[in-house]
């Protein structure tokens, strides 16, 4: 006979709030990552939800976390300072918020010359960044052969942005010839 937990047994009650707490915290986990993605949309007013034994929990996460946060001007002097101190992955992001104008004045030439700093201190995938503006003639002269060359840098380096560029390039200068 297997006995039947009593519904005042304290072991009982420890487990149910020990699992609501973990479900809790799975949720509010899984919550963020949906914030970061629908972040990455833009779309106003959207506030994650999770349900859990038919309660829906909303998740206040007010900012995305990863590679996709959203750099506020307060980061971005953050990044200043640490890309100053010789920090190559502040200057990435620097050159990140400058590309797209998040949290500072959009400047692609900024933007180039962090990226330029930020290869040249071992960021692959600043390399394949500065090599897409080369390739698109923004913020810096078009150069086919200068992008080609970061993307290679970026690729050996093990950033798979910069053999996705290479490979793309290569082609396009195959279809380009015939």
């Amino acid at each position: 006979m297997i006995p039947r937990p009593i519904a005042n047994d304290t072991r009982s009650t420890q487990h149910d709030a020990t699992h609501h707490r973990r479900v809790a915290t799975i949720a509010v986990h899984v919550a963020t990552i949906a914030l970061a993605t629908v972040g990455a949309c833009k779309k106003p007013n959207v506030q994650p939800t999770v349900t859990h034994n038919s309660a829906a929990l909303v998740v206040d996460a007010p900012r995305a976390v990863g590679d996709d946060a959203v750099a506020t001007p307060a980061d971005s002097i953050a990044n200043q300072r640490e890309c100053s101190n010789g920090n190559t992955k502040a200057c990435y992001e620097l050159g990140v918020a400058y590309e797209g104008g998040t949290g500072v004045a959009e400047d692609a030439a900024k933007a180039a010359a962090l990226y330029q700093r930020a290869c040249d201190g071992g960021e692959m995938l600043a390399c394949a960044h500065l090599g897409e503006l080369f390739a698109s003639g923004t913020g810096v002269a078009k150069d086919a052969a200068k992008a080609a060359a970061l993307y290679q840098q970026a690729c050996d380096g093990g950033h798979s942005l910069g053999c996705y560029n290479l490979r793309i390039s290569k082609d396009a200068t195959k279809a380009a010839a015939h």
